[in-house]
């Protein structure tokens, strides 16, 4: 089990967007692996950082200096939550 007093829930910044692409593609690989990947990482990074990053406003979950969670709302709408894969149900 993580030790839940060091982490921090901060919000996001644009040189975040490569580490929430890697989160975000190893989160969706571990729980839909029957998906097909349609788009390349450097699609989904710029994904991340030119909509997701933009659009809305989004939060990440920082465990000993890394992200293991990321949280995207627009408006009062949940947009994106993913966590990374060996995170789940930490706290």
């Amino acid at each position: 089990m993580q030790d839940v007093e060091r982490l921090s829930v901060e919000t996001a910044s644009e040189s975040d967007a490569r580490e929430i692409a890697k989160l975000y593609l190893a989160s969706r690989a571990d729980a839909l692996p029957y998906l097909r990947r349609v788009h390349t990482d450097i699609e989904v990074c710029a994904w991340i950082s030119n909509v997701v990053l933009k659009r809305g406003e989004t939060w990440v979950a920082r465990l000993k200096g890394g992200i293991v969670g990321f949280i995207a709302l627009v408006g009062d709408d949940l947009d994106q939550l993913y966590v990374l894969p060996g995170h789940y149900r930490c706290g």
